[in-house]
């Protein structure tokens, strides 16, 4: 795969024929021998951001050409495959963020095969994000593509891209509160607790009530086009089988504010164009049902997935101490330096949780002796001082995965586990898992695309730490 890579690298850019062959080739590795060309590194963000950018330059697919599409597919399933594509971080030669460009990219597409792997990813993200709904038989995507797609009497401007753009970022990077938001404005509207009953609403809506005053204080010639297109993607969210009455108390209250500024000509406008938008027929005019087959597919993995999920959550069982106890003797295999990264010195750390006072005696004396004056890691001189009682196994857990962290400065933790550490001398072992969820869950990642990752880091911390009580 190195040679194929490197022929990449270095092929012209005028070759179209012998880039997509390579780009469909370099697919194949991460299809069909994932390990082998997720080892290669291949950043494919670059290449991607590089084909972006002419999609950008072209407007449309039929401008952009059919071989640069396929080339533009194959890069999209690559990136989809890497783990570390950030969809939601916008690169300096792009408008937009590589979701908000391909999903332009299939606004404005004709009826054509090259964009289907595009039209899947999109399907993908937006179920592993939750920006839309997935509990209505029609799809919302289908819903959000055609509320951005032209007619006689609309099209959309660059400026209501951006407005959507930054908003799916806010979204993206603090869904929680997002969420909490939503729930605020469905209890208000029905002035009392969640309705069992309530229909589905898509948590992109949480975003642009949050996000419309501010449009309006720093943007107010962009008002009248992103008001017209928020109508047209309330009626046509109704349509797909959203709370119609959360929904309208949302869209009133922009209205409303719209009105007050004198919009009112574009208010009665954009409800007048909404009437005529109909989201079944104008669906199969546009794309012949393949994003809504899309869609379909991306829905299904990401359920596929989630029920694996939760298979495992209801059949494993946490390990039990090893009476071996082999964390004592294991980093002694290894350089200091490699004992640390890949976790044998993590296992001794485990050992100061072991139920045996002898066993956590011998691993306090093997940190004293041994490690701590070599490694000069602070916190380990603050657990090594607990000698009388086991740690809480909650404190080993996170102090052995905090070790891992700090060998690797690029790990999405490594911002926040060094805050951690600087705050001070101590640590309130008591509330050591809050300040995790308040950290993590409450705030921003510190990469724009690693909160999931975080929140999984959280679970796995929280998981392995219920062997004990704090």
């Amino acid at each position: 795969m190195k040679d194929v890579v490197a022929a990449f690298r270095n092929m012209s850019e005028d070759n179209m024929v012998q880039r997509e062959a390579i780009t469909r080739l370099l697919a194949l590795y991460y299809e069909l021998t994932p390990q082998i060309a997720l080892d290669e590194k291949f950043d494919v963000s670059i290449a991607l951001a590089a084909a972006l950018s002419r999609a950008e330059m072209a407007g449309t697919p039929h401008e952009l050409g059919e071989m640069r599409l396929l080339e533009l597919n194959h890069l999209v399933d690559i990136a989809h495959r890497s783990p570390n594509m950030q969809w939601w971080r916008k690169p300096e030669t792009l408008r937009f963020t590589p979701f908000m460009t391909l999903l332009r990219l299939v606004v404005a597409r004709p009826k054509s095969e090259s964009i289907v792997q595009i039209q899947c990813l999109l399907s993908s993200v937006v179920t592993e994000t939750g920006i839309l709904q997935q509990e209505t038989e029609k799809f919302p995507l289908d819903a959000l593509v055609l509320s951005l797609a032209s007619s006689e009497t609309w099209s959309a401007p660059d400026a209501v891209f951006d407005f959507l753009d930054d908003c799916l970022r806010r979204l993206v990077a603090k869904a929680v509160k997002y969420q909490d938001d939503l729930d605020n404005i469905i209890t208000a509207q029905f002035n009392t607790d969640l309705q069992a009953d309530c229909a589905p609403v898509s948590l992109l809506w949480s975003t642009l009530k949050e996000q419309w005053p501010f449009v309006a204080k720093s943007k107010p010639e962009h008002l009248a086009s992103i008001l017209r297109w928020i109508v047209r993607l309330s009626t046509l969210l109704r349509g797909v089988g959203e709370d119609a009455t959360v929904l309208e108390g949302i869209t009133r209250g922009i209205v409303e504010a719209a009105e007050a500024r004198g919009l009112g000509g574009v208010v009665k406008r954009a409800m007048m164009e909404s009437k005529s938008i109909n989201l079944t027929e104008d669906r199969q005019q546009q794309s012949d049902g393949t994003l809504s087959d899309a869609h379909s597919s991306g829905r299904t993995d990401a359920n596929a997935i989630k029920g694996e999920k939760r298979k495992l959550l209801e059949t494993e069982r946490l390990p039990r101490e090893d009476e071996n106890h082999p964390g004592l003797n294991r980093w002694m295999q290894k350089e200091i330096d490699e004992a640390v990264e890949d976790g044998a010195v993590g296992d001794l750390v485990l050992c100061l949780c072991s139920k045996y006072s002898d066993i956590r005696r011998q691993a306090l004396a093997i940190l004293k002796s041994k490690l701590i004056p070599k490694i000069e890691v602070t916190f380990l001189i603050q657990l090594s001082i607990i000698e009388s009682q086991a740690l809480p196994y909650i404190v080993g857990v996170f102090a052995a995965r905090a070790l891992t962290v700090l060998t690797d400065p690029s790990h999405f933790m490594y911002l926040k586990i060094n805050k951690f550490l600087q705050r001070g001398p101590s640590w309130n072992i008591g509330r050591l898992p809050s300040y995790w969820a308040e950290k993590i869950i409450l705030a921003e990642p510190d990469d724009d695309d690693a909160y999931h990752k975080e929140v999984e880091w959280l679970v796995d911390l929280l998981t392995d730490g219920l062997r004990s009580t704090a």
